[in-house]
């Protein structure tokens, strides 16, 4: 049986590791599957070198988080390892449910389920790992994670045959294994807040503590949202001092608000669970975070652009705090201010999935190559795939363009938008697209999202649809989304700029612009 990862010692940074069809080279950083070379952010690549050196073996997230982070890098651990996970899996084309190479075990960490030959670059030599053994669990990850597992599938099924031995060594295994995890834990969830790493303990009522996690597993899209929304407050009821719990609850009642149509009711409750998490743990980032994204979403630009700059004041090396900035500047209409924060942002936590919407920033200012570090963050969300429907539709390639505008189904709406940009590169009857561009209008009537108005401007300038594009460009800028000056060079917005309408509309876009640029004076 392979060893524990905490008693390999770490192979030679010039191992070239072949596992199957994919190799990777530690001293250069690479991955390639045969002769193609694939890309992979850093921090997923150090966890895969991590599961490459001791394969068959767990690789707990506490090994990871020290090797990842090192001591007075302040990010919110959680998340951003659950994102370099999926990233990974991204790369190796794995199924965290039905995994070919990297087995989740819940709440302790990863482990490689394939053969590993390592063979030293400089040497012919080669040593084959021992073949893993497996024990299948279900996968508790991340809000990407989906709640169900076939288990009628091979990998749930016990082995034939189990030698007498090896299954009271496996349970004696288990056993220390889980002693040492509640060691090793307990002083983490009676700590309260860790100042290093940016995590907030879990709840500390077990029951309550379920409930959280198993909220987890539902993805933040339609209708999952809105089982974890139950769960978890059925958990803030059992143990109502977690602000982890709390703040979670916060985004789902704000997911619920943006994408299910549920109304201003569940806008006023994110606000309310986000600020029950802060009354918890005034220092947890990413409620600061999600503060300054509510107050810009409630029209607050002014209160919300002071909030970031506090936080990066009293934080410099806090990556949630940079791309809180960076938020509330580009609804200001500096972009690219915005994108310096963003820069900061991604070299603090080059893991936060979060800071995807940077690669909006990049889009608006045509430096489209400078967005793919921000979609690598986050490749298979619908959201990056609008991102990448609008970088085909700007590289003229319609195929790509329209399979992705094809790959957006999700929602209770069914995202319209990407219905309508669908009928147009199809080749779809003007009615269809007419139609279609109504519904991506009327959803805006229940959200109250600024930046979303403009977005829709956009796509239905690009299709054609101008009389709605004006009107969504006007909702945008009298809600604080400045759209000066890249609404002058956004090729989307081609057909809106010819209407005579238009000079009225930019006039306003810079007077938003030099109000935002009042505020921020008052705030330095």
């Amino acid at each position: 049986m392979p060893a524990n990862a905490s008693d390999r010692t770490p192979t030679s940074a010039k191992t070239v590791y072949r596992f199957a069809e994919f190799e990777v080279r530690a001293e250069s950083g690479e991955l390639f599957r045969g002769d193609t070379r694939v890309r992979l952010q850093e921090q997923s690549l150090q966890i895969l070198l991590a599961l490459l050196e001791s394969p068959g073996a767990l690789v707990s997230r506490d090994q990871l988080r020290e090797r990842l982070w090192p001591e007075g890098t302040y990010v919110d651990f959680e998340h951003s390892l659950n994102a370099a996970v999926k990233r990974l899996r991204a790369a190796l084309e794995d199924d965290a449910e039905k995994p070919r190479y990297i087995e989740t075990l819940p709440r302790r960490g990863y482990r490689l389920v394939v053969e590993v030959i390592s063979e030293d670059a400089s040497g012919p030599e080669t040593t084959p790992s021992d073949p893993p053994r497996r024990i299948d669990a279900p996968e508790i990850e991340s809000p990407e994670a989906s709640p169900r597992q076939d288990l009628s599938h091979p990998r749930y099924r016990q082995p034939v045959v189990w030698g007498i031995a090896g299954i009271v060594l496996l349970v004696i295994l288990l056993a220390a294994a889980a002693i040492l995890l509640q060691l090793r834990r307990t002083p983490v969830a009676l700590s309260g807040i860790n100042f290093v790493s940016g995590t907030i303990a879990p709840p500390r009522n077990s029951e309550a503590y379920e409930l959280y996690l198993r909220s987890l597993t539902y993805k933040l899209e339609y209708p999952a949202n809105g089982q974890a929304v139950t769960l978890l407050e059925r958990s803030t009821a059992l143990d109502p001092d977690s602000a982890r719990s709390w703040f979670e609850l916060g985004k789902r009642y704000h997911f619920e608000f943006l994408n299910a149509g549920r109304g201003q009711s569940f806008f006023q409750q994110a606000r309310e669970a986000n600020l029950r998490a802060l009354q918890l743990a005034p220092d947890f980032s990413p409620a600061r975070l999600y503060e300054v994204i509510l107050d810009i979403e409630g029209g607050q630009l002014g209160a919300a652009y002071a909030a970031a700059l506090a936080m990066t004041r009293a934080h410099p090396q806090d990556g949630n705090a940079h791309f809180a900035l960076s938020y509330a500047l580009r609804y200001g209409g500096m972009f690219e201010e915005s994108a310096s924060e963003c820069e900061v942002a991604l070299k603090l936590d080059p893991s936060d999935a979060a800071f995807r919407s940077c690669s909006f920033v990049y889009v608006m200012l045509g430096r489209y190559d400078r967005a793919a570090p921000y979609i690598d963050l986050d490749p298979l969300s619908s959201y990056i795939r609008f991102r990448r429907m609008e970088l085909a539709i700007l590289a003229n390639d319609k195929p790509t363009a329209l399979a992705m505008a094809r790959s957006i189904r999700v929602g209770p709406h069914d995202y319209p938008e990407a219905r309508m940009m669908e009928a147009v590169l199809s080749g779809a009857p003007d009615q269809t697209v007419r139609n279609w561009s109504h519904e991506a209008e009327s959803l805006y009537d229940r959200i109250t999202l600024s930046e979303s108005f403009f977005v829709d401007a956009r796509y239905q300038s690009w299709a054609g649809q101008t009389e709605p594009a004006l009107r969504l460009l006007r909702r945008a800028i009298s809600n604080n989304f400045c759209s000066y000056p890249v609404m002058d060079s956004d090729p989307f917005l081609a057909n809106v700029r010819k209407l005579p309408e238009y000079p009225k509309l930019r006039e306003a876009g810079i007077a938003c612009r030099e109000n935002f640029r009042t505020e921020m004076q008052k705030s330095r």
